[in-house]
C-alpha cells in the first residue's frame, strides 16, 4: 500500500471506528462472523463494521470518499413500469414501482492490488457483484452489477451525506444553483417553455412543451459537493440524483449495473480538471456570444426595422435568434 496513508493515521481511523461500532446496535446483516474488517488496496482502504462500509483513500482529505450503510442496505433494486412520452422535444416519465428489494447479505470480501471485491445477494435469491476499486489517490470507482436472471431493472445506491453538505453541477440547470434538497433527472430534452412556474407551463403543456423544474438540454453526470468530492455517474441509461433527503445521497440508473466515480481534491477547481480530462474539455466561446443577442419573432420586415432602431441607437448586435 502507498505509504502517504500513514500507518498512524490508519490505526488512529481504525480505532475511532471500532470505538463507534461498539456502540452501534448489534443487529446487522454481514454474515461473516467477524464484526469489523480492514481490507487494503494499493491506494484504498474498507473498513468494514457491523453497520456499515467506510471508504478512503490515500491522500490528505480526513473525511471518507465514501460511507454506505449495512443496517438500511445501501443497494435497491427495483422493478418499474415506465410510461414515456415524447412531444416537441420534450420527455414525460411516469414511473410506477412494482416491486423493490434492499435486503442485501454481503456473503464475501476479497481484494487484488486495486480493488477490493464483494460478493452478495439480494432478498436472499439475487446474486450482486461490487467492485471498489482505485487506481490512484484522488478517485475511487465503484461498480455494482446484478448477475443471472432477475426481474429488476432499475438500481439505487445509497451513500451517507450530512445536513451541511451542499451540491452543485450535474451540467446546465437553469432553476436551481444549490442542489441539495431535490431530484435531479438526467436526461437530455429541451429545457421547456414555463419550467413550472403558471400559467404559463399550463399553456405551454397544451403542446407538450412546458417542461420542467429540471430540464435541461445539457445535463452533464458529474456533481461537486462542498466536501470536496466530486460524483460520476458512468452508462448511457436513464438516471438520476436524489438529494432530498439531508444525510443520503441517492444515485439511480435504470439499468441493472451501476458505474461511478467519487474523486477527492483539496480545491473544487482540481475536481473539475480531473473530471474535464476524462470527458473532455470545452474550446473557449468566441467573443460574440458575450455581446448582444436578440431574440426576435414576427417576419423579416419587424425583425430588420428592431436592428436598425437598435444599430441607430449605437447598439451593437452580435446575433439574431
Amino acid at each position: 500500500m502507498n505509504r502517504i496513508f500513514s500507518k498512524s493515521r490508519l490505526s488512529l481511523y481504525y480505532l475511532l471506528i471500532l470505538l463507534t461500532a461498539a456502540c452501534s446496535p448489534a443487529r446487522h446483516w454481514v454474515t461473516d462472523p467477524e464484526a469489523a474488517g480492514l481490507y487494503e488496496t494499493d491506494h484504498l482502504v474498507l473498513f468494514r463494521t457491523p453497520d456499515r462500509l467506510i471508504l478512503m483513500l490515500d491522500n490528505e482529505q480526513t473525511s471518507p470518499a465514501l460511507t454506505l450503510s449495512l443496517k438500511e442496505g445501501f443497494l435497491e433494486a427495483r422493478t418499474v413500469d415506465t410510461d414515456a412520452r415524447f412531444d416537441k422535444g420534450s420527455f414525460h416519465f411516469k414511473d410506477r414501482v412494482r416491486d423493490r428489494c434492499q435486503d442485501l447479505q454481503i456473503e464475501e470480501f476479497s481484494t487484488t492490488d486495486h480493488a477490493v471485491l464483494l460478493t452478495a445477494r439480494l432478498c436472499g435469491q439475487y446474486d450482486l457483484r461490487l467492485r471498489f476499486s482505485a487506481t490512484d489517490s484522488l478517485t475511487l470507482e465503484v461498480e455494482a452489477e446484478l448477475l443471472g436472471e432477475h426481474p429488476f431493472d432499475q438500481l439505487i445506491l445509497h451513500c451517507a451525506s450530512d445536513k451541511n453538505e451542499r451540491f452543485f453541477g450535474l451540467g446546465a440547470q437553469y432553476s436551481e444553483y444549490d442542489l441539495k434538497g431535490h431530484r435531479v433527472p438526467l436526461w437530455v430534452e429541451e429545457q421547456g417553455i414555463g419550467r413550472g412556474d403558471q400559467p404559463i407551463t399550463f399553456f405551454s403543456n397544451f403542446y407538450g412543451a412546458g417542461g420542467d423544474h429540471f430540464s435541461t438540454s445539457a445535463p452533464i453526470p458529474f456533481l461537486l459537493s462542498t466536501r470536496r468530492r466530486s460524483f460520476e455517474l458512468g452508462g448511457g441509461s436513464r438516471m438520476a440524483i436524489d438529494l432530498r433527503k439531508k444525510d443520503e445521497i441517492r444515485l439511480e440508473v435504470f439499468d441493472s449495473q451501476l458505474r461511478f466515480k467519487v474523486r477527492q481534491a483539496g480545491l473544487p477547481a482540481d475536481l473539475v480538471a480531473a473530471h474535464t480530462r476524462e470527458a473532455g474539455r470545452g474550446t473557449p466561446l468566441p467573443d460574440w456570444v458575450f455581446g448582444t443577442i436578440l431574440g426576435i419573432q414576427g417576419g423579416q420586415e419587424r425583425v430588420l426595422g428592431k436592428i436598425d432602431s437598435l444599430e441607430a441607437a449605437g447598439c451593437p448586435i452580435d446575433a439574431i435568434w
